[in-house]
């Protein structure tokens, strides 16, 4: 049996769950100081999105031992993601508007 890839895979309208490895260094600022890990994922989160799929990703920042603490929250992360892809949402939302001004 041959190993299916994304390629392989109807995507259109499906939910995609990602796990990424997001565990950036950090600065005591909360600034992201090393994006090798983000940028290293942002082609198969593009390659989902531009198939239709809605991606969730799942992901952890250092060991927090049960507790919150702020210094391992990926909010940073996560708008750090958002500006990286928000051209391509951008880009499917225009093609949206224009398949709804066409009706």
């Amino acid at each position: 049996m041959e190993k299916k890839t994304l390629c392989d895979l109807e995507l259109n309208g499906k939910k995609a769950l990602v796990r990424v490895d997001y565990n950036v260094p950090m600065d005591a600022g909360g600034n992201i100081t090393d994006d090798t890990r983000i940028t290293a994922s942002l082609d198969t989160l593009r390659y989902l999105l531009e198939h239709g799929a809605a991606v969730i990703l799942m992901a952890h920042l250092g060991r927090p031992k049960g507790e919150v603490n702020k210094k391992y929250s990926l909010e940073p992360v996560a708008a750090y993601c958002l500006i990286c892809l928000l051209p391509l949402r951008m880009t499917a939302l225009a093609k949206k508007q224009k398949k709804w001004q066409r009706l």
